[in-house]
This record gives C-alpha cells, structure tokens and sequence, in this order.
C-alpha cells in the first residue's frame, strides 16, 4: 500500500506496525523486515516498529542489538506501552535515540526531560 501511495505522491505516508513478543523473538524478524522493504518498494524511513517495553527489557543485550540492526535498515523503533514496566528513558538513552509520545500531563514531561528523553 505504501508503494502504491507513494507513486500517486504521498510518499510522506508514515506506518507504524505494532510487533509481538512472539514475532520479536522470531529469529526471521530483521530478514522478514528487509524482504517486506524490497518487496513492496517501502523507503525504511516511512517504517516503524512499536515494541512493548516488557518485550525490549528481555534479554536486554540480545534486544538492543537486534534494535540496532532493525536502525541500520533505516527504520524507526518505537516502545510502545513505556512507563508499564522497569525500564527508564536513561537505561534506553544510552544506547538509542529516545522520544516519548503521548504525554498527557506536565509532571510526565518534566520527568522525561529530566531523564533527558528527547
């Protein structure tokens, strides 16, 4: 659909595809992402992942790299559901780019901005 948009001249069309933990850890899932990119023309730039952040803070290593990889691509990673778990934007900032979404309250974006969440 992506492609078809973009040859019509919407190419500034953004998706976000909510990921499982079963997909997560699905050895397949980077390789599925770059077949998905060529195979229907996708710019990685106009893609996003949303993972839950229980799912991120699972094997935080082996996640961290696999995120790296999926960056490499050029797509956008997104934690979906932040604040839910154990996790802190500090704890992510120092291996990604962080930006949080949805802050509805100003003690929620003063907390962000103190842990220095972009």
């Amino acid at each position: 659909m992506l492609g078809r948009l973009a040859a019509f001249g919407y190419d500034d069309v953004h998706v976000s595809c909510n990921i499982s933990t079963r997909q997560f850890h699905n050895k397949c899932l980077l390789s599925d992402i770059q077949n998905a990119l060529e195979r229907y023309g996708i710019t990685p730039g106009v893609l996003a992942i949303e993972i839950a952040e229980s799912v991120m803070m699972e094997q935080i290593e082996v996640t961290l790299e696999l995120l790296r990889r999926i960056k490499a691509l050029g797509v956008h990673v997104c934690v979906d559901d932040f604040g839910t778990g154990y996790s802190s934007p500090s704890c992510l900032r120092q291996r990604l780019y962080v930006v949080a979404e949805g802050v509805e309250h100003d003690y929620q974006r003063a907390y962000l901005e103190a842990m220095q969440c972009d």
